[in-house]
């Protein structure tokens, strides 16, 4: 059961390693933003883009919208 386990994973695996993995899932995500942005559910996504995000670590906190920190913290990655 292990072994095919392990056998199933490898296709995912050697993608995951591959120099494109990024690019493609790049890809995969901004077409998944773009169709539900422009769909009846764009109001969620413009929603869940403001959704307030913190973190603090004892008196010290920063609050900002989730966009932000995609912006900000993601695409500097």
């Amino acid at each position: 059961m292990l072994k095919q386990a392990r056998q199933a994973l490898l296709p995912f695996q050697s993608f995951v390693r591959s120099e494109s993995a990024g690019g493609v899932l790049l890809i995969i995500a901004a077409a998944i933003a773009f169709v539900w942005a422009n769909s009846s559910a764009g109001d969620l996504y413009e929603g869940l883009k403001q959704l307030p995000v913190s973190v603090g670590v004892g008196g010290w906190g920063l609050d900002k919208p989730l966009i932000l920190w995609v912006n900000d913290g993601l695409m500097a990655i």
